[in-house]
């Protein structure tokens, strides 16, 4: 046998069995495939980052997915950012939520919105500047 996929809950600690990180290890001499995750005060996954590594370099594209959620734990928005060379040890909360990474390092923008029986009816996609971070119309 061999082992395919570890995963971490909670940072190995104890808390409310979020799973924190996925580390895929895909033989043939491949480096394993690190995705480390952030949650709210509502157990709900509000950051993740696909390609962690202990040493990374800023040409190989670990990308930071930021969710926003409605009232209703509806997707509303979804960032995607830059994160190469962006740590989440010691990310910052407000109010029990994971910050969002730097706007400069913003690289995609979606929103949704849902109707009164949770079906979205509008999805729209921003123009985001690459080299600034800055949203331009929809």
């Amino acid at each position: 046998m061999m082992d395919v996929q570890g995963n971490v809950y909670d940072g190995g600690g104890v808390g409310d069995s979020n799973l924190t990180q996925t580390t895929m290890h895909p033989g043939l001499s491949q480096p394993d495939l690190v995705t480390s995750s952030l949650y709210d005060w509502r157990d709900r996954l509000v950051l993740q980052k696909q390609g962690v590594q202990s040493s990374e370099d800023s040409t190989t594209h670990r990308p930071i997915t930021y969710l926003h959620y409605d009232n209703l734990d509806e997707v509303t928005e979804r960032d995607q950012y830059d994160g190469d060379g962006v740590s989440l040890s010691g990310w910052s909360y407000t109010s029990g939520v994971p910050n969002a990474p730097s706007s400069s390092l913003l690289r995609a923008k979606t929103t949704s919105s849902f109707d009164d029986q949770g079906r979205a009816y509008e999805t729209s996609v921003y123009s985001v500047d690459q080299s600034s971070g800055s949203v331009g119309a929809p």
